[in-house]
């Protein structure tokens, strides 16, 4: 009688327990490839529910601690050459729970990957009108445009290809930032009326981003070995808010699609090809 298959862990449902957590791998990788794996911080402590930004000591919540340790045991297994972090506390905490795993790294900060930076950091959320967009309604001068955050995002993304040809290497990061990189690099329009969508990975989950060479244009793949994450009543569940924003009377949905036409593992056991953003928790 033939064995059965091993499940592929990136198409197999990952919501079981930290401890028996198919870990991330990756079978049919192009020889030579570099892969980038951009992994959102988790869940924050927020007591005061405020859109937090940059603002510091904003660090992770239980939830996040055990979600940081979830996706530091799904990475566990692969040879990473080097692991850059936000400096902001909740990614480097994320950060360390993955170097826990890989003690022969040390964790690199790296302003590139911070989160995007708006005069709106500091706001309670029930003083955020509907609708808003860090992007548009920018309160300063020197409030991020989209076109910012993917211009740091895309220069660091060649440095690092640069570096670390043919290897491994993680980046912890924030949801819009992510979500603008993925999407350009998908060639999808970023725009404003985009990010308000849902289409910012999971607290905790992973993008994939595989360039077979430095210059050729990445494949693109999802996974998220964290449990569906609770909606909270009012909380925002779209990007173009900075962490911490959650507007009220925003759908909520469990999986997401860092990018339209994107090839993205599901956590249900499905596989799929979106050719439009879906729907997946964020906002604190």
């Amino acid at each position: 009688m033939t064995a059965p298959a091993a499940p592929n862990p990136l198409t197999a449902d990952l919501a079981p327990t930290p401890f028996d957590l198919p870990p991330l791998a990756f079978p049919h990788r192009v020889p030579g490839s570099t892969i980038l794996l951009f992994v959102r911080h988790a869940e924050v402590r927020n007591p005061r529910n405020v859109v937090y930004g940059r603002l510091p000591r904003f660090g992770l919540s239980p939830r996040g601690r055990t979600q940081a340790e979830r996706v530091a045991a799904f990475l566990a297994d692969l040879p990473l050459a080097a692991i850059y972090t936000s400096p902001l506390l909740r990614a480097r905490q994320t950060a360390a729970a993955i170097a826990a795993r890989h003690p022969h790294l040390r964790v690199h900060q790296a302003s590139a990957l911070l989160e995007v930076r708006t005069s709106w950091q500091g706001t309670p959320n029930k003083e955020v009108p509907k609708g808003t967009s860090f992007y548009v309604d920018r309160r300063a001068n020197d409030d991020e445009s989209i076109d910012d955050v993917l211009a740091r995002l895309q220069a660091f993304v060649r440095r690092l290809l640069r570096r670390h040809t043919g290897e491994i290497v993680v980046c912890v990061g924030h949801a819009d930032p992510i979500a603008i990189l993925t999407l350009a690099a998908a060639g999808t329009p970023v725009t404003p009326k985009l990010l308000q969508q849902p289409v910012a990975p999971a607290r905790g989950a992973v993008t994939i981003f595989e360039y077979p060479t430095p210059t050729a244009a990445p494949i693109l793949s999802y996974a998220n070995p964290q449990d569906p994450e609770p909606q909270q009543p009012g909380q925002y569940t779209g990007t173009g808010h900075a962490d911490g924003a959650t507007p009220a009377d925003a759908p909520a949905a469990e999986a997401a699609a860092p990018a339209p036409g994107a090839t993205i593992p599901g956590g249900n056991g499905t596989e799929t090809t979106p050719t439009g953003p879906s729907a997946e928790p964020r906002g604190v």
